[in-house]
């Protein structure tokens, strides 16, 4: 049971990943011309944490653990979708 759990978390991750990858592609145009200054990037760091903080604490309240690896995988889906 925790197996097939786990499978079709892994399989979401990837499904995410992909629509991640998609978007940053088709976005990607918006942002060529902007450069962020530093402050703009500590900020959007910071909400970007924040966001990724409380879906891991999230996940683990409904009591699924979430690995370094899910984590960095979110972490990069989160800056690419803000």
């Amino acid at each position: 049971m925790q197996e097939t759990d786990l499978h079709t978390r892994l399989e979401e991750l990837g499904r995410k990943i992909e629509e991640t990858s998609a978007r940053i592609k088709r976005e990607n145009h918006l942002m060529r011309d902007h450069h962020l200054t530093g402050i703009e990037l500590k900020d959007r760091y910071r909400l970007l944490q924040k966001r990724l903080n409380e879906e891991v604490a999230n996940e683990e309240a409904h009591g699924h653990h979430v690995e370094s690896l899910e984590k960095s995988i979110r972490e990069w889906m989160r800056s690419a979708t803000g």
